[in-house]
């Protein structure tokens, strides 16, 4: 029996609540939410009747029957700002508040100058959406344009003695907040400032910015610097709202072209008299280094020949030694060959007399061809056979 009752006494509270739930009025009612644009004291921040600039608050204040569940602030129709809120930051005045960075939104997805309406939406717990009336302002930034590129290397009227230089320059701009990134487009042409072309671009977004570029990289056919020519090069410098500063236009020249140094021999066969093994296979590298005083590039010819191919006296001089074993391929005397080694085939108990040289790009060579050059020819000797 008392199960009965208590069966039934369970049964009457379910009614009862489910009658209850069933009459209880749902939550149609949208939260209330108005906006309020301030400036902050940030020292960029600006409201200057309907056009803003800097960092300003979008404040949002919110009011629901129930409870306000998410507050979000947009641009324009589907553009949102910030991220959502669950909580205000004034829980007594149900204010919410949000710092938006203008130059920020600007850079990457707004147009300076143009009109945009700001607005916020509110949620309750029930999904009941509130829209504040939306505010139109004209969204700008306090832009300058980046200071003149100082150029650093060469300087102006500078000569430069190598085949090849590094342009060095710095650039800057007074706009801090936040630090703009910069594009830096480097103008770089020969015998006039007028046939300067663009040559390399680059982004840098430190401040101040040190750029550079090699004179190597020039995209052309022959990127060496010519000997007494003259270059020109300016660089232009772009910030992310396109205003653009270029700096003076620099000038120099590459100065008269040097000869090559006389080769030295990486081994002993740089004097009379070595000795060397029998080689197994009959051959020998000749091995030697070779410099150039503007750091053109290198080719060898390589003057070789036994003793009976020569006038043996107190010394044997390079022109005695006939041609170059390796062929001249032009007009400027340079060979095929850019590596500094060379092999020959030798055989035992022969003496053997050489010496290589070096040619630059250029034509230039040292000179050998006269005794008065006294440019004597290396000598090694192959060990007799047992």
């Amino acid at each position: 029996m008392k199960k009965t009752f208590v069966a039934i006494g369970v049964l009457m509270v379910v009614v009862v609540l489910g009658t209850f739930l069933a009459c209880s009025p749902k939550d149609v009612d949208p939260p209330q939410i108005s906006i309020e644009i301030r400036a902050t004291d940030n020292y960029e921040s600006s409201i200057d009747g309907n056009v803003i600039q800097g960092v300003v608050e979008i404040v949002a204040t919110v009011t629901d029957n129930v409870g306000v569940d998410t507050v979000r602030f947009f641009i324009g129709d589907s553009i949102q700002i910030g991220t959502h809120y669950n909580e205000p930051n004034d829980t007594v005045n149900g204010v919410y508040v949000y710092e938006w960075k203008v130059f920020e939104l600007v850079r990457d997805s707004l147009d300076i100058g143009l009109e945009y309406t700001i607005s916020a939406k509110a949620w309750d717990g029930a999904g009941n959406e509130g829209v504040s009336e939306s505010q139109t302002f004209v969204v700008t930034i306090d832009n300058q344009a980046p200071e003149s590129p100082y150029m650093m290397d060469p300087e102006d009227d500078d000569t430069v003695n190598l085949v090849s230089t590094m342009l060095k320059w710095q650039g800057s701009d007074a706009d801090l907040h936040p630090i703009q990134e910069l594009v830096y487009k480097v103008y770089f042409g020969e015998g006039s400032a007028g046939n300067m072309d663009s040559v390399y671009s680059t982004k840098k977004g430190t401040v101040p910015d040190t750029g550079n570029w090699a004179t190597p990289l020039w995209d052309r056919d022959i990127t060496y610097l010519v000997p007494e020519t003259d270059y020109y090069w300016k660089v232009v410098a772009t910030d992310p709202y396109g205003q653009s500063t270029e700096s003076e236009t620099y000038h120099f020249e590459r100065g008269a072209n040097g000869i090559p140094d006389y080769p030295r021999a990486s081994t002993s066969l740089d004097s009379f008299g070595a000795v060397i093994d029998i080689p197994e296979d009959g051959t020998f590298k000749l091995t030697w280094t070779s410099t150039d005083p503007n750091g053109d590039a290198l080719t060898h010819r390589v003057y070789f020949a036994s003793e009976d191919e020569v006038d043996i006296t107190d010394k044997v001089f390079v022109y005695e030694l006939g041609d170059p074993i390796n062929p001249v391929i032009d007009t400027f005397g340079r060979s095929e060959l850019a590596v500094a080694e060379y092999t020959v085939q030798v055989s035992p108990g022969v003496q053997y007399y050489w010496r290589p040289i070096s040619t630059d790009f250029w034509g230039a060579t040292p000179s050998f061809a006269a005794p008065e050059d006294n440019i004597a020819a290396w000598s090694f000797t192959v060990a007799e056979e047992d």
